[in-house]
């Protein structure tokens, strides 16, 4: 049987040479005896590197992971620390920083107190509910500074997403599920550590049901469909994790999943 030698480019005979053959995205390619050698040398110097760089991805992950939950058990602000660093940087609306503080002080002792109970193996008498937290407004009263400056001041991961880029699956735009990506990475890629993020989603009006009064014959992309989608994934679900996200580039890899229902949305 003849085959080229992917390195030299020249054919040979295989039960004469005695060369390799080797299998790359599943086809089979040859290597002559002759160059064999050197070939096999530099994919294992190369198998070698790629070792190492995923031993100094997986130890800066768990170093993050570490210093994220260290960030969570030392977190010890009450509402009013949080309203006073929010003074620093939005100037006015009291009782928007009021309620956020409380919510977001809530949201930490909820999973500090899953922390407590996990690490005693014990049960909660009382499991306490999340409370997402709506901002209303016109533009310019600050709702996005309030979310970016709270990012400073959390012992838990933080993302902040556009719902205007949010569309139908099937359809050009971002899945619902999309905006669980930015939490994820923040969250050193770690899935239960995930699902203790606060997400800000940005411009929810953008994607309010159209009036009927002047109803259009095409479907309308950013309306109806991903409300439904966002509310199911505000109130609580198992959401699915985007395919490559986390790295898993091949459609067949199984699914990762998140558990939204203590996720803390504003």
């Amino acid at each position: 049987m003849k085959a080229n030698c992917m390195v030299c480019g020249q054919a040979y005979e295989i039960e004469r040479d005695r060369g390799q053959v080797i299998e790359i995205d599943s086809v089979a390619h040859y290597v002559c005896a002759r160059d064999w050698p050197g070939f096999d040398a530099g994919v294992t110097l190369q198998k070698r590197a790629q070792e190492g760089q995923q031993e100094e991805h997986d130890a800066a992950r768990d170093a993050r992971r570490i210093e994220a939950r260290q960030a969570l058990a030392s977190f010890d602000k009450s509402p009013r620390d949080i309203v006073a660093a929010l003074d620093e940087y939005v100037i006015g609306q009291e009782r928007a920083k009021r309620d956020v503080a409380v919510g977001l002080y809530d949201h930490h002792r909820i999973h500090q107190g899953d922390m407590m109970h996990a690490e005693a193996g014990t049960q909660a008498e009382v499991e306490l509910e999340k409370a997402n937290i709506m901002l209303v407004g016109p533009s310019g009263s600050g709702k996005t500074l309030l979310a970016k400056t709270l990012a400073r001041s959390l012992g838990v991961p933080f993302a902040s997403a556009d719902a205007t880029s949010l569309s139908p699956t099937g359809y050009t735009g971002n899945d619902v599920e999309s905006i669980l990506t930015a939490a994820y990475i923040d969250a050193g890629e770690d899935l239960e550590w995930a699902g203790k993020s606060v997400i800000f989603i940005d411009e929810i009006d953008k994607i309010a049901r159209k009036s009927q009064a002047n109803p259009s014959i095409t479907r309308d992309v950013s309306g109806e469909s991903v409300q439904h989608a966002l509310l199911k994934l505000v109130e609580g679900t198992m959401a699915q994790l985007p395919l490559g996200a986390s790295g898993r580039k091949h459609p067949d890899a199984p699914p990762e999943y998140i558990d939204t229902s203590k996720i803390l949305f504003i």
